[in-house]
C-alpha cells in the first residue's frame, strides 16, 4: 500500500487541478450555449429554431470525421510514449492527417446540405447544416491541436480554445446584433456567426501551438515507422467518436423527420440533462493522459486509486440535478426556459434518469482508452448507438418526445455501462467501493422520497439553487455519516490543502469521524504546512 502513495498523490494532483479547470471551463462553455439559445429562442421564429436545432444535430454527426479518432490517440500515446522522438512523430502524424480530414468536412457537407434539406422539409436546414458544418469543423480542429496539450496534461489550452473562446465569441457577436435592432439576429446572421466564433478561437490556437509547442517538446529528428500503428490505433476511436454523435443526436434527427415541430421542446430538455454529465467529461480529459503515465510506469494501484476517488466526488455535481429535474421537472424547465417550455416533462425525467446513470461509472471510457482497449470501445458504441437508433425509430413515430427521451436515455447508459463491466472482469479496475457506492444510495433514496413529495406543493424556481447546493452538502455529510472516508479522500485533501495554500484543520476533523478502521490504519499521514 506503501509504494503507491506517492503516485496516488501525483495522479489525484494532476487530476484535481485539471478537472478543477475544465469544470469551471465547462461552466464558461454552459453558460455560453444557454445565452445563444435563449438568444435564438428570442430572437428567430419558431420555424427557424427548429430548423437551427436540426441543422446543428446533423452538421454535428457529420462533422465528427473531422478528427478521425486522432484527438484521444494523441492524448493517450504521447504520456505512453519513452522518447521525444516518437512524440514528435506522434504530433506530425495527428496534426497531418487531422489536418486533411478537418478540411474535408465543410467541403462534404456543401454537398450534402441541400439532400438533408429536403429530407427533413425545410429549406433552413440546407444553409444551416452547410456553415454550421464549418464551425464544427473549426472547433474540431481546434480540439486537434489542443490534444497535444493534453498528452502533456496540460488543460489550459483546451479549456481556453476551444471551451470558452470559441462559445464566448459566437454569444458576442448574437449580442451585438440583439442589442442593435438595425443589425437583429436573422437565422442567417445566426449560423454565420456561429462559424465566425469558432474560426477564430482556432485562429488563435494554432498561433498558441505554435508559440508554446517547443517549451514542452523540442524540435529533433521522429521515429520512424509510427504512422501505420498511430492511423490503427486511432481508427476505432474514430468510430467511437462517430457512434457517440449518433447516439446523441440521432433519437433528435429521427424526432425532426417524423415531429419536427417537437425538436426545439425536446432540445431544451437535453440541454439541462447535458448539465449532468460535465463534471465526468471534465475528469475524463486529464483521466485518459494520467491513467496512461500511470500504466507505462506499472502503477496499476495508483490508476484504480485515483479512478475511483475521482469518480466518488465528481458526483456530488451530477446527484443533485438528477434528483431536481428528475423529482422537480416542472420547476426546473420553468426557472431555465419560462412557462412556454415547463409543461412537457416526462422527456426530461427520462433523460435526465439516463444521463445520471451514466455519469455514476466515471471516467470508464477513458480509462479503457489509456488500457488501449479500443476495439472494445468501438463495439460499445456501436451497441449503443444501434439501441439508440432502433429504439428511436420505434418509438418516436407513436409516441414523439417521450419516445425519444427512452432511445436517449438507453443508449446513454449502455455505453458506460459496458464500459465499466469490461473494465471490472478484464482489468480488475472499477470505481465501485462500498466507500462510494453506500453514501450514494444513503443519499439518493430519501432525497428522492422528500423531493416526491415536495412535488405536491408549490415550489418557485429561486428555490432550486440553494437546494441544489443543499443536496450536494448532504451527500458529503453521508459520506462521513456511513463511515465512507478512505485513503484516496485523505490524499484528495491534502491535494486540495496544496492548491489553496492552507491547511484545512476543521474539514480533517470532520472527516475522521468518517474512517472505518481499516481505512483509518492505511491512511497517508497529513502532508507538512505549505
Amino acid at each position: 500500500m506503501g509504494a503507491t502513495r506517492e503516485p496516488s498523490r501525483s495522479g489525484l494532483n494532476v487530476v484535481t487541478r485539471g478537472t478543477l479547470i475544465l469544470f469551471a471551463a465547462t461552466l464558461v462553455l454552459i453558460g455560453a450555449n444557454f445565452v445563444w439559445r435563449v438568444l435564438l429562442v428570442r430572437s428567430l421564429s419558431p420555424e427557424d429554431w427548429d430548423a437551427f436545432s436540426d441543422a446543428l444535430a446533423i452538421a454535428s454527426v457529420v462533422a465528427t470525421v473531422g478528427g478521425i479518432g486522432l484527438q484521444n490517440t494523441l492524448a493517450r500515446n504521447l504520456p505512453y510514449s519513452t522518447s521525444d522522438s516518437e512524440r514528435r512523430a506522434l504530433v506530425r502524424i495527428g496534426l497531418l492527417y487531422g489536418g486533411l480530414s478537418c478540411g474535408a468536412i465543410p467541403v462534404a457537407l456543401y454537398f450534402v446540405g441541400p439532400v438533408l434539406g429536403s429530407v427533413t422539409g425545410s429549406p433552413a436546414v440546407t444553409i444551416g447544416v452547410q456553415v454550421l458544418g464549418l464551425a464544427w469543423a473549426f472547433q474540431y480542429a481546434a480540439t486537434l491541436v489542443t490534444a497535444i496539450f493534453q498528452g502533456f496534461e496540460q488543460v489550459w489550452p483546451y479549456a481556453i480554445f476551444v471551451q470558452i473562446l470559441g462559445p464566448a465569441l459566437f454569444v458576442g457577436l448574437l449580442a451585438v446584433a440583439y442589442a442593435d435592432r438595425s443589425i437583429g439576429i436573422s437565422y442567417t446572421f445566426a449560423v454565420w456567426a456561429a462559424a465566425a466564433g469558432y474560426g477564430i478561437a482556432f485562429g488563435l490556437a494554432l498561433v498558441y501551438t505554435w508559440v508554446r509547442l517547443s517549451r514542452y517538446l523540442t524540435p529533433g529528428p521522429r521515429t520512424p515507422g509510427l504512422t501505420v500503428p498511430t492511423l490503427l490505433f486511432a481508427l476505432p476511436l474514430f468510430g467511437v467518436a462517430l457512434f457517440s454523435f449518433l447516439n446523441g443526436y440521432g433519437d433528435t434527427i429521427v424526432l425532426g423527420t417524423t415531429h419536427f415541430s417537437d425538436v426545439g421542446t425536446y432540445v431544451a430538455s437535453l440541454t439541462l440533462v447535458r448539465l449532468l454529465p460535465i463534471g465526468v467529461t471534465a475528469l475524463s480529459f486529464i483521466m485518459l493522459p494520467v491513467t496512461a503515465r500511470l500504466l507505462r510506469d506499472g502503477e496499476r494501484a495508483a490508476a484504480e486509486t485515483t479512478f475511483s476517488t475521482a469518480t466518488k466526488w465528481t458526483t456530488v455535481f451530477s446527484l443533485p440535478l438528477f434528483l431536481i429535474f428528475v423529482f422537480l421537472p416542472g420547476p426546473s424547465l420553468l426557472l431555465v426556459y419560462g412557462p412556454n417550455y415547463s409543461s412537457v416533462t416526462l422527456p426530461l425525467m427520462i433523460a435526465g434518469t439516463g444521463g445520471f446513470l451514466s455519469t455514476i461509472v466515471g471516467p470508464s471510457a477513458a480509462v479503457q482508452v489509456a488500457f488501449a482497449r479500443t476495439r472494445l470501445l468501438l463495439v460499445n458504441a456501436s451497441v449503443s448507438v444501434a439501441a439508440d437508433v432502433i429504439l428511436a425509430i420505434v418509438l418516436v413515430p407513436p409516441f414523439g418526445m417521450t419516445g425519444a427521451a427512452i432511445a436517449w436515455a438507453v443508449a446513454a447508459v449502455v455505453y458506460p455501462a459496458l464500459a465499466v463491466t469490461e473494465l471490472a472482469f478484464l482489468d480488475r479496475i472499477h470505481p465501485f467501493r462500498r466507500t462510494y457506492v453506500l453514501p450514494l444510495a444513503a443519499t439518493a433514496v430519501p432525497a428522492a422520497l422528500v423531493l416526491t413529495a415536495l412535488r405536491f406543493a408549490y415550489v418557485p424556481g429561486w428555490s432550486l439553487v440553494p437546494l441544489g447546493l443543499l443536496l450536494a452538502l448532504f451527500y458529503v455529510f453521508m459520506i462521513v455519516a456511513t463511515r465512507s472516508v478512505d485513503r484516496g479522500d485523505s490524499i484528495l485533501l491534502g491535494v486540495v490543502e496544496r492548491l489553496l495554500g492552507m491547511r484545512l484543520d476543521l474539514v480533517r476533523r470532520f472527516g475522521s469521524w468518517g474512517f472505518r478502521d481499516e481505512n483509518r490504519a492505511s491512511a497517508p499521514r497529513p502532508p507538512a504546512d505549505p
